[in-house]
């Protein structure tokens, strides 16, 4: 249902399908949330697949197509529309791209040390690569493209993910690793 502020007199669009300039702000703090919901409940109900990015991410990612559009979409009779038909399609393409570009498994990398190394933080060096090697697949892949100094854009132009979501497995394999480091060194 459209909200009534969209909506000119009797509850029709305005006539010549334009109104005003709104407030990007607050167009965002109004239908973020909203909008998040609607690519869940897409998620779960999609044949072809689900899409390894998070409803968040794909909201985020609509939103700056959107905001990179504001002077056009903010003028629309009904920019939410317009906002859930971008985040649709992000999500549907996002889901393909899983099925068009399998990534190889970065995880299967030999990351073991020399036995001849007479290095003094041997043991630690041991225990970094156990714990790389627990990570799950995404996030080993994003941890290697990253120590190659790749940026956010490029690791994501190459597995295919957005940067908001290597963002995101960076997030979690940080947190993941310091949990685990903390609970290796403590034993």
């Amino acid at each position: 249902m459209t909200p009534p502020d969209e909506l000119g007199a009797g509850g029709l669009p305005p006539a010549g399908g334009s109104v005003e300039l709104r407030d990007a702000a607050a167009f965002y703090t109004r239908y973020a949330s909203k909008c998040a919901l609607y690519v869940k409940s897409l998620r779960e109900h999609w044949w072809w697949g689900v899409s390894p990015y998070s409803p968040e991410d794909i909201v985020h990612d609509a939103f700056v197509v959107v905001l990179r559009k504001w002077d056009e979409v903010g003028r629309m009779t009904f920019p939410y529309a317009y906002l859930r038909e971008v985040a649709r399609n992000l999500l549907r393409r996002s889901a393909e791209r899983v099925y068009e570009h399998p990534v190889e498994d970065f995880t299967a990398l030999d990351l073991t040390v020399p036995e001849d190394t007479a290095d003094a933080g041997l043991a630690e060096r041991e225990m970094v690569l156990s714990l790389i090697h627990r990570l799950p697949a995404r996030q080993a892949q994003v941890l290697v493209l990253d120590s190659y100094g790749y940026t956010d854009s490029g690791i994501g132009d190459i597995l295919g993910l957005a940067p908001a979501t290597v963002r995101s497995h960076r997030r979690h394999m940080h947190k993941q690793l310091q949990t685990s480091w903390k609970e290796q060194t403590a034993v």
